[in-house]
C-alpha cells in the first residue's frame, strides 16, 4: 500500500474503527494509517441496532396526465354557494401570465414523467434484490454437506469444518440492506408522487385564476 496516493479532498483522513482482538482486522488498519495517516479508532464499532423495518408497501406509480390542460373558465356555479365574494379577502390588482404558468407546468410534467418511468424500471430489479434468498449473504455458511463444506461442526464427508469468520457479517449485511433498499424505494416514490402534486397545483392556480377574471365585472363607485 506504499505506492497508494493521498486525496486531495480529504484534509482529515477517515479513521475506520479497528477490533484488536481480530488479527487480520489490526494488520489492515495499521497498514490503512501507514498511507492516510492518523491513528485508527481501537475497540469493536459501534452497534447501530437492529435494522429498521420497512415501512409501508412499494408503491406502483403512473401518471394521472402529462399534458398541461388548457386554463378554460367554468362559467356559473355549480355547487349551490353564494356569489358574494365578500370573505376572499385583498382585492388588489394581480395579474398570471397564464401562458408561461402553463409552459413551467408542462416542463414539472415532464420531469415528473421521466422520475416515473425511470421508478418503474428501477422497481424489478430492487424487488428481485429484496426477494432474493442469497444476494446479500443470507445463506452464507449454510452450503450442503455433500459439497465438501458444511457450516455445521462436522458433516461434509466426515471432516469438520468451522464456519467463516465473515459469515455472521455477512448475514446482518443482509438483515440491514433489505429493509433499507425497500425504505429507498418507498421514500423515492414519497417524492416523486410531490412532484405530481406541485403540477397539479400549479394548474389548479391558473384555472382559478381563469375563473375569477372570467368572472370580473365592473361595478358602480361608492
Amino acid at each position: 500500500m506504499s505506492d497508494a496516493t493521498k486525496s486531495k479532498y480529504q484534509t482529515t483522513p477517515w479513521q475506520p474503527t479497528v477490533d484488536t482482538s481480530n488479527g487480520d482486522e489490526k494488520k489492515a488498519g495499521e497498514d490503512y494509517t501507514d498511507v492516510y495517516g492518523g491513528t485508527p479508532t481501537y475497540g469493536k464499532p459501534t452497534d447501530d441496532g437492529d435494522p429498521q423495518a420497512p415501512i409501508g408497501n412499494i408503491p406502483v406509480l403512473t401518471a394521472a396526465y402529462t399534458t398541461a390542460p388548457d386554463f378554460v373558465p367554468t362559467q356559473g356555479k355549480t355547487d349551490g354557494s353564494s356569489n358574494d365574494d365578500s370573505s376572499m379577502g385583498s382585492k388588489g390588482a394581480f395579474k398570471i401570465n397564464l401562458g408561461a404558468l402553463k409552459t413551467s407546468e408542462q416542463s414539472f410534467l415532464n420531469a415528473t414523467t421521466t422520475a416515473v418511468n425511470a421508478y418503474e424500471t428501477l422497481k424489478p430489479t430492487v424487488t428481485n434484490a429484496i426477494n432474493s434468498p442469497d444476494l446479500f449473504g443470507q445463506m452464507v455458511g449454510s452450503v450442503s454437506s455433500n459439497s465438501g463444506y458444511t457450516s455445521l461442526s462436522a458433516g461434509g464427508w466426515g471432516t469438520t469444518t468451522n464456519m467463516d469468520p465473515l459469515d455472521k457479517e455477512g448475514v446482518e449485511f443482509a438483515a440491514t440492506m433489505v429493509p433499507e433498499l425497500h425504505n429507498l424505494m418507498v421514500g423515492a416514490a414519497g417524492v416523486i408522487e410531490l412532484m405530481g402534486s406541485f403540477s397539479a397545483m400549479l394548474n389548479n392556480a391558473g384555472q382559478m385564476y381563469t375563473y375569477t377574471d372570467s368572472s370580473a365585472a365592473f361595478t358602480d363607485l361608492p
